[in-house]
């Protein structure tokens, strides 16, 4: 079968950034903060007010839940702003989302030559409408930075296999980035990438030696130099004997919980990042895989895969958003896939036009809801369930109407993985109990602004829900025991708490009773 005309690279390039444009900045500001992005925009803040770019803060108070490369770039786009806010939280995960689909794009055109720039064009469509990617693309969360730097390192790592200095460089200086975003998690999917390509490829033991330590060298180098940065100052102390504590209490839970986390990982890698994995999927013919397998490249990238879920899968604590960073190349082995298909002659390609409605019907989903009801959480809401039951119906209505009563294995296992994602996200699906409070973080930051003066510092005696803290127009600042507190002095902290008050100290008086987030808190002022 001919190859597909080549375009010019700047037309896949320009198409990815129009798509990539309607479907994440439009609403990219609206809506309170949520999730986890008010642990990213407070140390952000905190660093501008403070100019202390090296220790991440919250209330004063150090946060070493995270290395602070995300915090930065949120900073670099507040400084730019004018101040952290929504926008300035997450457009540095919305731009890596990009970058990453542009990598997506270049590294399926370089491994297919010109002719198959439209496979590249299509892997990087299928990761920017992956129903995970979609939602970390649009929250102010570090995955999406974490997987650019990961896949940047990782391919740096297969273009250096035979020898070439520059590409470890520059590899190491990507996996510091991804350290620096991450931490020590970041450094297992390098070393997955390290024993994929020295088994995929056995002659790079021999011909590179030391140099394919560099990379891992110059990153965990990075992350090594800023922990002896900040661990000299007094303040870390408490915040590292905190975060160890974190640490020890993870994987404690039953063989029952251990085993379902571990189902998670498997099957909610596969749900998160439809329509890619599906893709992957439709194309995973007799054929095509007899080719793929005798594809070197692609080897690479399926024991990649396969060698970092199971190192995931031996974490304690394991959750889906950990395998964020196998999205790109898991986009990639569809682009493969494709492709292989593509050559494999005029009916294997009709098979795989025919599927490539699914993100084409994807894509406009989520532009008309972007851009007709201007709301932000629908797309998020539609990634979680509206999403998964309209692919599977079309995909097996699709399936049954083209083959009729022919059932073929691709047929039947596409089919069948559609119809799990759906009763998977079902199963899933919770009742979410703060839904009503997910407008109302400005309305609890309000309550507290109205009934505490102004001008006095608020004490924070728990850590609590950021998101709506971030819109209190106060000074905060953190006190680790409230019974410490100075006469006069108003702390925010849980009524349950007032219970261990010592009983040679006066209660507090009650200033003002608020809901933050579902939780009741209170205002107190030390008599």
């Amino acid at each position: 079968m001919s190859s597909p005309q080549p375009k010019p690279p700047w037309v896949q390039i320009l198409a990815i950034c129009v798509l990539w444009a309607a479907t994440f900045l439009p609403n990219l500001g609206a809506g309170e903060l949520d999730n986890e992005e008010g642990r990213r925009a407070w140390p952000a803040r905190e660093m501008l007010e403070s100019g202390d770019y090296v220790l991440p803060t919250i209330f004063g108070r150090p946060y070493l839940a995270k290395p602070p490369a995300y915090f930065w770039a949120v900073a670099s786009v507040g400084k730019a702003r004018g101040g952290v806010d929504e926008v300035a939280t997450r457009l540095p995960a919305a731009i890596a989302t990009l970058l990453t689909a542009l990598a997506i794009l270049i590294w399926v055109r370089r491994r297919t030559g010109p002719s198959g720039s439209t496979f590249g064009a299509v892997a990087a469509g299928l990761w920017l409408v992956a129903f995970e990617v979609h939602k970390k693309g649009a929250l102010g969360e570090l995955e999406a930075q974490l997987a650019l730097f990961l896949f940047l390192s990782i391919g740096c790592l297969w273009l250096g296999r035979n020898g070439a200095w520059r590409w470890m460089i520059l590899g190491g200086i990507a996996l510091a980035g991804a350290t620096l975003t991450k931490g020590p998690p970041a450094l297992l999917f390098h070393g997955a990438a390290l024993i994929s390509l020295l088994w995929t490829v056995p002659e790079t033991r021999r011909r590179l030696g030391i140099q394919v330590w560099v990379p891992f060298v110059i990153g965990t180098a990075a992350l090594v130099i800023w922990s002896l940065m900040i661990r000299s100052r007094p303040e870390v102390q408490d915040a590292l004997g905190t975060w160890q504590k974190e640490i020890a209490g993870r994987g404690s839970d039953s063989v029952t919980v251990w085993a379902k986390e571990r189902l998670t990982l498997v099957v909610g890698l596969f749900v998160a990042l439809v329509p890619a994995s599906l893709m992957w999927l439709v194309c995973a013919r007799k054929e095509t895989r007899t080719a793929l397998r005798a594809d070197t490249e692609y080897r690479f990238v399926m024991r990649l895969i396969v060698i970092s879920v199971i190192a995931l899968a031996l974490t304690p604590g394991v959750r889906v958003r950990y395998a964020y960073p196998l999205g790109p190349w898991i986009a990639v082995a569809a682009g493969l896939s494709i492709g292989a298909a593509y050559e494999e002659g005029p009916k294997a390609w009709a098979r795989t036009r025919w599927t490539l409605i699914l993100p084409g019907l994807l894509c406009v989903a989520y532009i008309a809801s972007t851009f007709a009801l201007f709301t932000r959480d629908l797309p998020v809401e539609f990634g979680r369930l509206g999403s998964v039951v309209p692919i599977a119906g079309i995909t097996g209505l699709g399936w049954i109407h083209r083959y009729r009563k022919t059932a073929q294995p691709d047929v039947v296992g596409m089919f069948a993985i559609s119809v799990l994602a759906s009763a998977w996200t079902v199963v899933r699906w919770e009742v979410d109990y703060h839904s009503a409070d997910k407008q109302g973080r400005r309305a609890s930051a309000e309550a507290v602004q109205q009934h505490v003066d102004p001008d006095r510092t608020l004490w924070i005696a728990e850590w609590t829900n950021f998101n709506a803290l971030f819109y209190i127009d106060r000074p905060l600042r953190w006190i680790e025991d409230p019974t410490t507190a100075a006469s006069g002095d108003l702390i925010l902290m849980d009524p349950a708490r007032l219970e261990d008050w010592p009983a040679d100290r006066a209660l507090p008086v009650v200033q003002e009773q608020v809901t933050i987030y579902g939780l009741e808190r209170v205002v107190v002022q030390v008599p």
